[in-house]
């Protein structure tokens, strides 16, 4: 994985320019973000991820603990790690190499595959619907007509 697609899916994901020299807590924790995904997703050195937001190694590694931290207490930070992993391991399977990766098209392309999703779980939930009420139907023809489902059995296997 490019650290260029996970700067820009981070950047995307929290709206925040991770150059920035800026030491406000929402850009820092971005930035804190984009250390964990390279960590996780690269194999790239430490200098390699700072150097990518104008930062060295030793702010990486204090970003990787204080993400860890973050974290462990922080569910909206847990929420936004999650959606930015989400994105990169879909990159990952559409083969994104560039940073030209559009998080509103891979968000849009989410929206209409869950539409697409709920539409054939509704598609499915009528099917059962027609399903449940022709064996009603049976049912009910069989009673009238036969008395029983196995006296219907029964007439069916003789003839």
């Amino acid at each position: 994985m490019n650290l260029k697609v996970i700067k820009s899916i981070v950047e995307g994901v929290t709206d925040v320019e991770l150059s920035d020299t800026s030491r406000v807590r929402r850009i820092a924790t971005a930035r804190f973000l984009y250390f964990a995904a390279c960590r996780q997703y690269t194999t790239y050195s430490t200098s390699a991820i700072g150097k990518e937001v104008n930062r060295d190694h030793s702010t990486v590694l204090h970003g990787l603990k204080v993400a860890k931290d973050l974290m462990s207490y922080d569910k909206s930070i847990v929420k936004q790690y999650d959606q930015i992993c989400q994105l990169i391991e879909y990159s990952i399977k559409k083969n994104v190499t560039d940073d030209s990766v559009s998080v509103g098209a891979i968000i849009q392309e989410n929206i209409e595959l869950r539409e697409k999703l709920k539409q054939s779980i509704q598609d499915n939930f009528d099917i059962l619907r027609e399903y449940q009420d022709l064996r009603a139907w049976h049912k009910r023809y069989v009673n009238k007509n036969y008395g029983s489902e196995e006296a219907y059995q029964l007439q069916k296997s003789n003839a």
